[in-house]
């Protein structure tokens, strides 16, 4: 079975080779990196030609102009030949035999999603973040099992992606937006497979999306935007009541949900934009009540918040 690995460039240069050199010295050999130059810089350009005419695996689009991290990251989707898609940030790297031993498990299994641990760095400091390996095909399980929204330390299954119109929701911003395609791809998943295997590293660094500095009321507002776009997802998919509950928890530990319901005008425009989905609502307002003793924590939290977001899961669940 092939592979395909998206991986958008913006302004990563510093970060850029390592990324790549990591990627054409995966072990498993069946594979296609596709670059998208998102309006990169001239810095980064040069960088892609090098592997571009260097490696037959290496494929790049070009768009005229930067159109964001979710329409690159679609326009990747619609290129993929792969039976199974990965995602790489350009800022961040792969031990050599991460993509062999997640390609060996969907080998194995088949399963539309496959999942494995990682670890963040962040000014020196090593975090690593396990995964308990065997196989889920209960959705409710796949929700409480993985540990945040992002795509980087997974692959799906690429038909399966297509029958269900799974892609990532162009919002007008990258915070989060991982999680507008993770969750509906959880929900229409019919097996997902954890395996502790070949590591992802996650990389914070002073120009990353976690450290950018965002006015809090435009911070709340696209969190919200993420929020609907996950509801409206799962409403489509006619989600029942307890996976819509394990949804908010998901997104409790996925990204700052706290900091959407603890302004009532916020989560009365969110409960308005999901058509007041009565069971979505109770569901927000009673995470709100159950929650009120943490709101004195959250612009700690929101300062310092990183694909280490499951710290809240502990707390709320």
């Amino acid at each position: 079975m092939k592979l395909s690995v998206i991986v958008p460039i913006y302004e990563t240069e510093r970060f850029l080779t390592r990324c790549l050199d990591s990627l054409v010295k995966q072990t498993f050999c069946d594979v296609e990196f596709i670059l998208i130059d998102n309006g990169a810089n001239e810095e980064c350009k040069r960088i892609i030609d090098s592997y571009v005419h260097q490696y037959s695996r290496v494929k790049l689009i070009t768009l005229k102009h930067n159109i964001g991290y979710s329409g690159a990251m679609n326009r990747g989707l619609a290129q993929a030949s792969g039976d199974y898609i990965g995602f790489c940030d350009s800022d961040d790297w792969v031990d050599s035999d991460y993509f062999e031993l997640l390609m060996k498990r969907a080998l194995e299994t088949k399963a539309d999603i496959i999942c494995t641990s990682y670890v963040v760095e962040d000014v020196g400091e090593k975090t690593n973040f396990t995964m308990e390996p065997h196989g889920l095909i209960n959705v409710n399980h796949m929700f409480q099992a993985v540990h945040n929204g992002a795509v980087w330390n997974k692959i799906f299954r690429y038909q399966y992606l297509i029958e269900n119109d799974i892609n990532f929701a162009e919002l007008t911003h990258s915070s989060f937006v991982d999680n507008t395609f993770i969750v509906p791809a959880i929900l229409y998943a019919k097996r997902m497979e954890l395996i502790n295997g070949g590591l992802y590293h996650y990389i914070i660094h002073e120009n990353s999306e976690t450290h950018r500095r965002v006015d809090k009321a435009e911070r709340r507002n696209r969190l919200r935007e993420v929020a609907e776009s996950v509801i409206k997802r799962a409403l489509k998919a006619q989600t029942p009541y307890e996976t819509k509950k394990e949804i908010i928890l998901f997104m409790a530990k996925s990204f700052e949900l706290l900091n959407i319901v603890k302004k009532k005008n916020t989560l009365k425009v969110l409960c308005d934009n999901i058509n007041n989905d009565q069971e979505f609502v109770e569901l927000l307002w009673d995470f709100r009540r159950q929650n009120r003793n943490q709101f004195s924590l959250c612009g700690r939290i929101s300062r310092s918040v990183s694909k280490r977001m499951h710290v809240l899961f502990n707390i709320f669940r």
